[in-house]
This record gives C-alpha cells, sequence and structure tokens, in this order.
C-alpha cells in the first residue's frame, strides 16, 4: 500500500506544469460545484385538487437526506469525470521516465570471427536472436538504428519503433570476409544520434577489433557492449593462410608456381597439410594439383614457393587444415583464392636484317605476334607493344612504345637516336655482376657469356644499370619521353650468347620485364575489406560484377563505375569474381588475409581508452500502454456508470 502511494506521489506531467494543473482542477471544480449550486427552478402550475400536492410534500420532506446523498453522487461523478480528462490532457509518466521515446543505436559486428559456431549456431546467429529478443522492451516514440558493423558500416534502415522491421532488418545481417574496425563504426553513430534526446550506442561484438583513436571516443553518447563470444570459444587456436599469389612460367605458359604464406596464431604445435587445387568454372574445388604436410610451432609464421605446377586452367584454391587431431576454431581464414594471369597476345617489331637466333628465341612464346621490317621501311604505321631494333638504331616512333636495343650505333647520326651515350670500347668480356632481382636474369645465370667487342654504356640518374663488365655498364634499363627502354652494350652475334640455352629466356625475360603482362596480378588477387579496382576491357563508364563464385552460395550481378579502366566497388566478401563490359569478360580473386580475427574472448566488459562499456543483457523495459490511456478508459466506464445510475434513480 505504501508502495502504491509513493509511486503517486513519484508521477509527473509533461502536458501541464503542477502549478497549471492545479489551477486546472481548481477551476473545474469550483464550475462544477457552481453547476450543483444552482437550485430547479420549478414550474407552478394550478391544480384543483389540493389534498394531491399535500401527500407529495409530506413524502419530500421524508426523502430529503436521500435526495441530498444522490445530489453528492452525482457531484462526485461529475467530479472524477472531468479531473479524470485534465489528468489524462497533462500526460502523467513516472518521474523517472523518459519522455519523448529512447534512441538506440545498434552496431552488430559482422566480421569473419561472428563466423565461429560453438554447438552448431554461430556468434552472429546467437547475437541476432538476443538483438531480436530486446525488441519486446520498446516503448512509445523508441526507435532503434541497425548498422551492419564490417570494414564499412551500414545502416540497414532508418531510425524505427516497428518491431516487425527491425527483425526483417536484423535477419538480412550475414558474415563479411573482413575484420571490422570500431571507428568507423562509433563515428556513424555519434553522427546519427546528434541532436537525439537520450541516445545510446549498443555494441554487438565477440571483441576482434582494434581500439579506435582517443579522438572518436570524445562527447561519446552512452555506450554498452552485449558480447557475441561465450566461455566455451577458446582464444588465439588458428592457423590461417595470410598471403598466396601465382605466376606462370614465361616459356611455358601451361605451367606455374605458387607461393603461400601461412601462419600458427596457437599457442602449441600444428600439424598441418596444405593443398593446392584447380578451381571450377563455378569458383568449386576441383582436382588437387599439389600437397603438402608440415609442422608449424606456435606463433610461426612460413613462406613456402611450390613450383612446376601444371593443369590448372584460370583459377586456383590454396586450403590448410591440421593433421593432428586438434580443432582450428576458425576455418574461415584457412582458405585463399588466386588467378592466373590470362597469356594476353603480344605484338613486336623486329628492325633490322633477318636474324634467325633472335627469331627462333621468339618463338618459343606462342603468344607473341611478331613482325620484321628493315631500316628502311621503319616506323611502321600500326602501332605495336614493343620493338627490338637489332643493330639499326634509326628515330624512334611514337608507335615504337617500349624498346629494346642489341648493339651500339657506330655512325654520330645513329648516335643521336639511341638513348644514351656510348663510352669505352670493350674487348674480351663478359657479365662481372648482374642485378640478381631483376626479371630479366630470371632463373638464368649470364656469369659464362664471352663476349668479342662491345661499349660501355653511360647512364643518366634516373637509368639503372643491370649488367657490368669490370664496373663498367653493358646492360642499362630506364625511361625517356619517347618510352621505357633496354639496352645491350654489345651485339648478342658478336658473342657466344645466342648458343647458349639461356638466349631464349634472355630474349623472353626482357619482352617480360619492358612489356609486363603478369602486372596486374596485384589487381587479380585482392584483399577483402578494400576498395577493389580490377581491369576491364573496353572504355565504358560501367561494369557488371558477378560473384563471389564459390561453392554453395549463388552470385548475384551488381553494377559498378569504371574509372580509367578500372571497375571500382568496396569489397568484403571473399571468392572469385567475373567483370563484365560490352567488349568482354575477365576474372579475379579475393582472400581475407586478417590476422585480428583470431584473437576474441568473452568480456564482462569493454575498454575503449577512458570509457568503459558495461556488459548488457538487454534494453530496460518501457511500458506500451500510457497513463492517460488508462484515464480516458476511466472516463468512459464513469460515464457509463453515471447515465446507468441516471435510469435505475440513484443520482436523482
Amino acid at each position: 500500500m505504501s508502495g502504491a502511494i509513493l509511486s503517486f506521489f513519484l508521477v509527473s506531467f509533461a502536458g501541464l506544469s503542477g502549478s497549471a494543473l492545479l489551477g486546472a482542477l481548481g477551476a473545474a471544480a469550483v464550475v462544477v460545484a457552481g453547476l450543483y449550486v444552482l437550485q430547479l427552478r420549478r414550474r407552478k402550475r394550478v391544480v384543483p385538487f389540493l389534498e394531491i400536492w399535500q401527500r407529495l410534500l409530506r413524502r419530500r420532506k421524508a426523502t430529503a437526506w436521500r435526495s441530498r446523498l444522490q445530489r453528492l453522487l452525482s457531484f462526485l461523478i461529475s467530479l472524477l469525470i472531468i479531473f479524470s480528462l485534465i489528468l489524462a490532457l497533462s500526460d502523467p509518466h513516472a518521474e523517472d521516465e523518459k519522455l519523448g521515446g529512447r534512441s538506440f543505436v545498434v552496431i552488430v559486428d559482422v566480421s569473419a570471427s561472428m563466423a565461429e559456431s560453438v554447438d552448431g549456431k554461430s556468434r552472429l546467429a546467437r547475437s541476432q536472436e538476443r538483438v531480436q529478443s530486446w525488441f519486446k522492451n520498446l516503448g512509445p516514440g523508441d526507435e532503434v538504428l541497425l548498422v551492419e558493423w564490417g570494414a564499412r558500416p551500414r545502416p540497414l534502415d532508418a531510425f524505427s519503433g516497428d518491431v516487425e522491421v527491425l527483425k526483417t532488418a536484423v535477419e538480412k545481417l550475414r558474415v563479411l570476409d573482413v575484420a571490422a574496425p570500431l571507428a568507423p563504426a562509433l563515428a556513424l553513430a555519434k553522427d546519427a544520434l546528434k541532436g537525439r534526446k537520450y541516445p545510446e550506442i549498443i555494441l554487438v561484438s565477440d571483441g576482434a577489433f582494434r581500439e579506435p583513436p582517443a579522438s572518436v571516443l570524445r562527447e561519446l553518447p552512452s555506450l554498452r557492449f552485449a558480447s557475441a563470444a561465450e566461455k566455451k570459444d577458446t582464444l588465439g587456436e588458428n592457423i590461417q593462410i595470410i598471403s598466396f599469389s601465382a605466376r606462370r612460367y614465361p616459356l611455358s605458359a601451361d605451367r606455374f608456381e605458387v607461393l603461400v604464406e601461412i601462419k600458427n596464431s596457437s599457442t602449441e604445435s600444428a600439424l598441418l597439410e596444405l593443398l593446392i587445387l584447380e578451381a571450377g568454372e563455378k569458383g568449386e574445388e576441383k582436382s588437387i594439383l599439389d600437397l603438402r604436410n608440415f609442422t608449424l610451432a606456435p606463433q610461426e609464421k612460413i613462406t613456402r614457393v611450390y613450383k612446376d605446377l601444371a593443369h590448372a586452367q584460370w583459377g586456383l584454391i590454396a586450403k590448410v587444415r591440421r593433421t593432428d587431431g586438434k580443432e582450428d576454431n576458425f576455418p574461415r581464414d584457412n582458405i585463399a583464392r588466386t588467378i592466373l594471369s590470362p597469356r594476353k597476345p603480344l605484338s613486336l617489331l623486329v628492325v633490322g636484317e633477318a636474324n634467325h637466333f633472335l627469331e627462333a628465341a621468339l618463338l618459343i612464346e606462342e603468344s607473341l605476334e611478331v613482325r620484321r621490317v628493315s631500316a628502311e621501311n621503319y616506323p611502321s604505321s600500326a602501332a605495336v607493344d614493343l620493338t627490338i631494333f637489332d643493330g639499326v638504331f634509326p628515330p624512334r616512333s611514337p608507335h615504337t612504345h617500349a624498346a629494346l636495343y642489341f648493339g651500339t650505333p657506330k655512325t654520330r647520326e645513329e648516335k643521336k637516336n639511341y638513348p644514351l651515350e656510348i663510352g669505352d670500347k670493350l674487348k674480351m668480356f663478359g657479365f662481372d655482376t648482374w642485378d640478381k632481382n631483376s626479371p630479366v636474369f630470371r632463373l638464368l645465370d649470364p656469369y659464362d657469356i664471352q663476349v668479342l667487342v662491345g661499349h660501355e654504356l653511360l647512364t643518366q640518374k634516373q637509368d639503372k644499370t643491370l649488367g657490368a663488365s669490370d664496373g663498367k655498364s653493358i646492360l642499362v634499363r630506364g625511361k625517356r619521353l619517347d618510352g621505357d627502354f633496354l639496352a645491350l652494350g654489345f651485339s648478342p652475334r658478336d658473342s657466344d650468347f645466342v648458343l647458349r640455352t639461356v638466349w631464349p629466356l634472355f630474349v623472353i625475360n626482357a619482352v617480360e620485364s619492358l612489356v609486363p603482362r603478369d602486372g596486374g596480378l596485384e589487381q587479380l588477387s585482392l584483399k577483402t575489406g578494400t576498395t577493389w579496382r580490377p581491369r576491364v576491357l573496353g572504355n565504358g563508364t560501367t561494369a557488371t560484377i558477378i560473384g563471389p563464385l564459390r561453392a554453395g552460395k549463388s552470385a548475384l550481378p551488381f553494377e559498378v563505375p569504371v574509372e580509367e579502366g578500372r571497375a571500382i566497388f568496396f569489397g568484403q566478401e571473399a571468392g572469385f569474381y567475373e567483370v563484365k563490359t560490352k567488349e568482354g569478360s575477365q576474372r579475379f580473386a579475393a582472400s581475407m588475409f586478417e590476422s585480428q580475427e583470431s584473437s576474441f574472448l568473452e568480456k564482462d566488459e569493454l575498454a575503449l581508452g577512458d570509457v568503459t562499456a558495461q556488459q548488457m543483457k538487454t534494453i530496460a523495459p518501457r511500458t506500451q500502454e500510457a497513463p492517460w490511456l488508462w484515464l480516458l478508459l476511466g472516463v468512459f466506464a464513469v460515464s457509463f456508470f453515471e447515465w446507468w445510475s441516471y435510469h435505475q434513480r440513484w443520482t436523482v
């Protein structure tokens, strides 16, 4: 009883101030009392028989007190009706109740670590059920903004208080193959809540994220944390692929080598099995191309190159798994994908006399389209990717693009057309030193090559010496206004170079270094959670992306803009993709390489700098029915009682 009385006095009114409410109640009481004070004016009527009225007057005197009680009851009922209406208009509410509704921004983590499951249910699935259960506690005026928190936060809809709309939005959440930085999510929440009464941010996450900078935490609204991890979840027991790429061999386009980097984030050694598989047309796993077993110590990271692989058309899949019977608690990063670059045709123009040694070397690479013209017929009207000047040095045409020079000019006129100054004459020399990291010397060793005669090449500041004899440059790579060039300070026919097995490889390497057809590899193997810029065919302004292509997942097409020949969009899902234009299509791959996602643990609170977010179970409930509604229902009930009592002659 005392609690009910106390709760009555802990009520405030939003519609009227206290003095205004008391004034309204007092005025209503005076008006109603005045109406009841007025006496009924009875109409006079002349009757012929006095005895009837004498009996009526005697009866009224006998029931005078009863009549007064009836009028008092009618007066009280009228006061109750008026007072209830005034109280309903004043919008009564509990003293500690938040008026105008609360505003929640619920940020749900959808990063890769949320796919980890316990007892057959993922962290995200558990989080979805929990968030949906909160909506039953929303009260009048409460609104929620749901944010999908991946590499970039994304609102799922506008602020809404509709429970069914919110539940439907939560069901659309899915795990993405990315890490989830906290700073952009908090910044979005702060902006969304600016100017709103009773703002609150709720983080739903397993805690696998990087702490945001202090500037983001300043002036942060109320922050709470709902952990998606459980005590059953283990910490750090994870094997992951952190790098995967492939490249074809220059002289054998059907063969290739792959590079794989693997890390053991576990606290114990791990016995592992690595598989390299061919990718099917729909991104599925096909035949096994290579299988290796090895052991990784705790926190150890290794890089392995597997050479001379074959029998893959366009895509490769790398998978690592434990063979020691222990479970990897985060298998999502145990798979990576990459693309074997297509061997696009390359047009070459050879300027000079017939050279069977050079022509035979160029015939080894089937994708090269080679034409030869004499110095007198140069320049050709058709543009080419690369021009080889074999002992001749005419003025360089804009159609030449990159240039490869064999030998050095002899006449003053020819020297004007050469990109370098000519130094001392050299006799009986070879490669004493060379740049082993240069693609020109990939898979070959020029140490034993003997040259009869040649010249030193004098380099400019921006040029790079790739090979030298006794400290004098004989192979130089550089760039001029008319394009890139590679110059050899002697004619190969004045040496035993053309008789050695490395000669064709040197020629193909030189061509590939000047016009790298694998230069787009960084655009064919991409990392999730970044802006992707795959190259497209044609000059259109839009392209269609189909993907991700991977086993068990349907691929939906979507349109993206194209700038400077590259499609631009932000990618958050791993898999194979196809980018299409009217001129054709090509594929690229995306993989997740995130070490941060393997670190998680159930937390009672979340400490972010000076801000501590307390663990929460649910949103504090609010009643769905406002008190003024009950007051109006009471008015109708009392009015019905008055009507019924009047006809029962209780109040008259």
